[in-house]
């Protein structure tokens, strides 16, 4: 946009708006927004004029001015915008509310300079406003109140020791009066206690702060009355105040004074311990510092008048003691000679007797008893209950809650209880009936029921015959003298033995061994799961006799008719006085035998034997000896004799076995000869030839050999 020059182009209206004539030779705005001119010698002129351009005469009565008016009032303007730009080179024609010049901002510098020369000549570090109380360095120590040169710096071992008489070492006079400034509050050592506030005997001293004390008149007690090391001053003998030692010879507070065994005081230098303060005995006679053997033996009010405080005092019984009245709402009593009654309501009637808990003891006044626990009693003389509620008995033992013994007895346990004598019960709730005298009951619930020395040892086992015992949880035993042994065990029957978990007896005298055994009426069974009935013996795992007399030895074997004998795993002897013996092998019928399955005799009721495979007998070679032959008929059944032609008889057999037969090979045997037991067809002797000869017999009724002969083999 081309600017239009009017007199140096410097037209302002009173709104501070630019008027310029654009390319279209309009009259504009600084906005751009054109503006009317109604005066007729310019063209296009805005109507609007200012309102000192219309006092000039622009567009009044809609008629036209000179240029040369025009010219004379823009040239007035003109200089106005000059002055005015000269004036301020940052005019401002609207300012934020508020905000001012910098020159209005401080208009009391000026002013207060003089005031903050004076302040900075007062104090560099001036403060317009301190913390309540705070003052300055110089000001905490008021030199003024001292005596003498300042110390330096250097000695003064902390700001608050610089006023007190001990620390202010340039004092002129260091009595206390004399000394000024003192901090509030702090007095002389001879101020700090008030002799006219003093009143009473030693008894009523209560602390070792009293640096004096005087009886009820007020006067000055003797040196025996001084409470501690710590008094400060003391009274002679003759009520006399004395003066206190020097302060220099002092090497502790306890040490300030002393009293020897005169009661005379002496001199801090010779006092050596806190020990030697003075003492009252229990009469409240002062003893001598020498016999003065700890600090606790200062005079205090539990000292002086021998008051005692709560803890142990003497019973009514010689040489007794009991707790304190004040510990207990029921006081304890201990009326026995050299008897202890400690706790509520406690009793300790008997000589040296003890009672310890609330209600321990109850009225008893027997002698030598302890009871310890709520209501404990010991029963009878020399008894021990130990535990709430637990009773002993005469030289008897009760140790438990609720445990209940009995004379000669112990009893060990929570509501354990034994009601015969010189019985023994342990665990919570083992029961010994009065009728078992002798008795042993070992273990939780375990019991001993009319059973005189009957013992039960586990857990819930029980014992309810004479001499019985039983070991196990579980276990039980009925049978007098029986004996029982493994957790859940039974024996029902006089002398019984039962070894092992689960194995039982159900008749007398029989043996159960293993876990889960069962044996009869003098039966044994052994081995786990093994079963014997009446007067039967099985042995092996798995192993059963169910009739009387009979035998099962092995693993699983098993008898089933009265006498029968199985012997080996697995057999069976099921007819009567049948044996099986062997790996398997059964028997069904009466007398029948099986051995291994290879010799069997009567198998169908026959009375038959069969033999499985060859039956091998070895011959046994027999030799003369001063012309006879000596023969044993349960060798063997053949024999081989080498007569090599030498004359010898044949002896007549030992041992000869009726039914058998007997073979005999002989070499060389022409001149052999044959004793009276052998018999021949027609009584005719064979004649044996020199080469090898065989002649066999038979015994028929077991006397004779009847037999015949072969000759001359080759």
């Amino acid at each position: 946009m081309a600017t239009y020059n009017l007199t140096g182009q410097k037209i302002k209206n009173t709104y501070g708006q630019l008027a310029q004539v654009n390319d279209s030779n309009k009259l504009v705005d600084g906005l751009g927004n054109e503006k009317q001119i109604v005066t007729s010698s310019i063209v296009n002129f805005p109507t609007e004029v200012s309102r000192s351009a219309a006092a000039a005469g622009f567009g009044a009565g809609g008629g036209g001015v000179s240029e040369a008016t025009f010219t004379a009032y823009t040239s007035s303007n003109d200089s106005k915008v000059d002055a005015l730009i000269a004036a301020t080179s940052s005019y401002i024609t609207s300012l934020p509310s508020g905000l001012v010049s910098s020159s209005v901002q401080l208009p009391q510098i000026g002013i207060n300079q003089t005031d903050i020369a004076s302040l900075t000549a007062a104090t560099s570090s001036y403060l317009t406003s301190l913390p309540s109380g705070v003052v300055s360095s110089s000001a905490q120590v008021d030199l003024a109140q001292a005596f003498g040169t300042a110390a330096n710096a250097t000695s003064a071992l902390t700001a608050n020791l610089a006023v007190t008489a001990s620390f202010a070492l340039n004092v002129s006079d260091p009595s206390w009066d004399s000394i000024t400034g003192k901090p509030s509050g702090l007095v002389s050592s001879s101020a700090q206690v008030d002799l006219s506030l003093a009143s009473g005997t030693a008894a009523t001293a209560t602390s070792a702060s009293h640096a004096v004390q005087a009886d009820s008149s007020l006067t000055a007690g003797s040196a025996t009355t001084a409470t501690s090391a710590s008094h400060a001053l003391y009274a002679d003998q003759a009520g006399t105040a004395g003066s206190a030692t020097s302060a220099n010879t002092a090497t502790s507070a306890s040490h300030a004074l002393y009293a020897d065994s005169a009661g005379s005081a002496g001199s801090a230098t010779t006092s050596t311990s806190a020990s030697h303060a003075i003492y009252a005995d229990t009469a409240g006679t002062a003893g001598s510092a020498t016999t003065a053997t700890s600090a606790s033996y200062a005079v205090t009010a539990s000292y002086a008048a021998n008051a005692g405080a709560a803890g142990l005092v003497a019973g009514t019984g010689t040489d007794s003691m009991r707790s304190s009245d004040s510990l207990t709402t029921t006081a304890a009593t201990a009326t026995g000679d050299y008897s202890i009654a400690l706790g509520e309501s406690a009793n300790a009637g008997g000589n040296n007797s003890i009672s310890i808990g609330q209600g321990a003891g109850l009225a008893t006044t027997q002698d030598a008893v302890i009871s310890i626990g709520y209501n404990a009693h010991p029963g009878d003389s020399y008894g021990v209950a130990l535990g709430t509620d637990s009773r002993g008995g005469y030289q008897g033992v009760g140790i438990g809650y609720g445990a209940n013994g009995s004379n000669y007895g112990v009893v060990v346990g929570g509501n354990a209880i034994i009601s015969s004598q010189e019985t023994v019960a342990v665990g919570a709730g083992a029961d010994i009936d009065g009728s078992s005298t002798g008795a042993i009951a070992i273990g939780r619930l375990s019991n001993v029921d009319t059973s005189l020395q009957g013992i039960a040892i586990g857990q819930k086992s029980s014992v309810t015959a004479d001499k019985a015992i039983t070991i196990g949880s579980g276990s039980s035993n009925s049978g007098d003298s029986g004996i029982v042994l493994g957790a859940g065990s039974t024996n029902n029957s006089a002398n019984g033995i039962v070894v092992g978990q689960g194995s039982s007896v159900t008749a007398a005298n029989g043996i159960a061994i293993g876990n889960n055994t069962t044996a009869g009426n003098n039966g044994v069974a052994m081995l786990a799961n093994a079963s014997a009935a009446s007067l039967s013996v099985s042995i092996g795992y798995n192993s059963a006799v169910s009739s009387d007399r009979a035998v099962a030895i092995g693993t699983g074997t098993g008898v089933g008719a009265a006498r029968g004998i199985a012997i080996g795993f697995g057999s069976s002897a099921n007819g009567g006085s049948s044996i099986s013996i062997g790996d398997g092998a059964s028997t069904s019928n009466t007398d029948e035998i099986n051995i291994g399955d290879t010799i069997r005799y009567n198998q169908n009721g026959t009375g038959s034997i069969e033999l499985s495979g060859a039956v091998k007998v070895p011959s046994v070679t027999i030799t003369d000896t001063a012309g006879t032959t000596a023969v044993d008929g349960a060798a063997s059944n053949y024999f081989y004799l080498n007569a090599a032609g030498a004359t010898t008889t044949v002896a007549n057999p030992t041992k000869l076995q009726n039914g058998a037969t007997y073979t005999f090979l002989i070499d060389g045997g022409y001149n052999v000869s044959w004793d009276t037991a052998y018999k021949f067809p027609n009584g005719s002797i064979p004649t044996f030839t020199s080469g090898s000869d065989v002649i066999s017999f038979v015994s028929i009724n077991g006397t004779f050999l009847y037999g015949t002969a072969q000759y001359n083999f080759s």
